[in-house]
């Protein structure tokens, strides 16, 4: 029964952080931020993730699948019925969302910095 609990707040996390992140973006969101949306203790977070770099990073690879899914990359139709189908999916969530949401993965491409020095 334990278990069953660990994995509900995770994901209570997780869909959380993914909610945030995608409307507020990487800056913009908070650990405090996230455990208030998912309702849970703020000690919780630290139980499944060392960090909010870490929890990103789960978010992510939940999150690429659902793109994949999106991409639908069968050869089930041709590359411009494929493009019209994602175009009419994606749009759709941005309707749903009512056009807060920007793309995640393009949220946090923004939000990257370069720590690497400069190679000479």
């Amino acid at each position: 029964m334990a278990t069953a609990q660990k994995d509900s707040t995770r994901e209570k996390i997780l869909k959380s952080a993914a909610s945030l992140f995608h409307e507020f973006g990487y800056n913009g969101t908070s650990v405090q931020d996230i455990v208030t949306k998912a309702n849970v203790p703020k000690g919780s977070f630290y139980n499944y993730f060392k960090s909010k770099e870490e929890l990103a990073i789960a978010v992510s690879d939940a999150f690429y699948p659902l793109v994949l899914a999106f991409l639908d990359l069968e050869n089930s139709s041709s590359p411009v019925g494929r493009l019209r189908k994602y175009f009419q999916l994606l749009l759709k969530e941005m309707q749903r969302y009512k056009y807060v949401r920007g793309c995640l993965v393009g949220n946090f491409a923004s939000e990257v910095t370069n720590t690497t020095p400069m190679l000479q």
